[in-house]
């Protein structure tokens, strides 16, 4: 199992639940992609915020495929939420709808 306890990336994001005003951080962590005895590699990625909390955990054959499928899981999750009432963003609201969250530049 991906070592969850070293960081390897990490975002501060905005949430907002619907009918409320007050801004909240949610934080994004990533963790160091580890090579597990399969040879397959394994990546942990949290997300959490006062509302919720949330583990993803990814299998891929390197560790750049493991990063971006877990960046991939991680949008689907804030997706999740954004269907649930939260308004999520990064540099400004709106900003997850873009196809690449990840890189998006105002």
């Amino acid at each position: 199992m991906a070592n969850a306890n070293v960081q390897f990336l990490s975002r501060e994001c905005k949430v907002v639940r619907k009918g409320e005003d007050k801004e909240c951080v949610l934080v994004v962590r990533v963790a160091k992609p580890e090579l597990l005895a399969s040879g397959t590699v394994e990546v942990s990625a949290h997300v959490s915020c006062p509302h919720f909390s949330e583990t993803a955990r990814v299998q891929a054959t390197d560790e750049i495929q493991a990063i971006v499928f877990s960046l991939n899981a991680v949008r689907g999750i804030l997706l999740g939420k954004v269907r649930e009432g939260y308004e999520i963003w990064w540099l400004a609201p709106g900003d997850l709808n873009f196809a690449d969250f990840w890189a998006y530049k105002p």
